[in-house]
């Protein structure tokens, strides 16, 4: 679990958000961690920076990374945007699969830009290898 939170954070601060994640399960339960032998963090709460957007260099971006997208990429990208703004109450999932190569680490980029204009905040995630790497932030 700390692994995952080293991708955005030192090695201590790491340690001290894996202890607030496991910590808070617990608490919904009225218990704490020192309770079963689990270190409680000794550290001050991690807290995630609000993301100040750019709505126009977003547009922009998200356009020209649009306006680039092959058929197939253009395809997912419009199913993907229409059910964004069919607004539905039950959410959406898409997976997108394929070799390597065939630019869906660029449709996850193009989406995010536009998703990031409309003031919807999107986490991409990819399981591990360069296209994590290549995730924004």
């Amino acid at each position: 679990m700390a692994e995952d939170f080293m991708q955005h954070a030192d090695s201590e601060a790491a340690e001290a958000m894996t202890l607030y994640a496991i910590e808070e399960k617990p608490e919904e339960q009225g218990r704490r961690c020192s309770d079963f032998g689990i270190p409680s963090p000794t550290t001050a709460p991690y807290t995630f920076e609000s993301k100040i957007i750019n709505k126009e260099k977003e547009l922009r971006i998200g356009q020209e990374m649009y306006s680039m997208l092959n058929k197939d990429q253009r395809s997912a990208a419009d199913k993907i945007l229409a059910a964004h703004h069919e607004q539905s109450t039950t959410g959406s999932c898409f997976f997108i699969d394929g070799p390597g190569g065939t630019g869906k680490t660029y449709l996850y980029n193009t989406l995010y830009h536009l998703f990031m204009r409309q003031g919807v905040h999107d986490m991409p995630v990819a399981w591990t290898g360069i296209a994590a790497s290549l995730m924004p932030e």
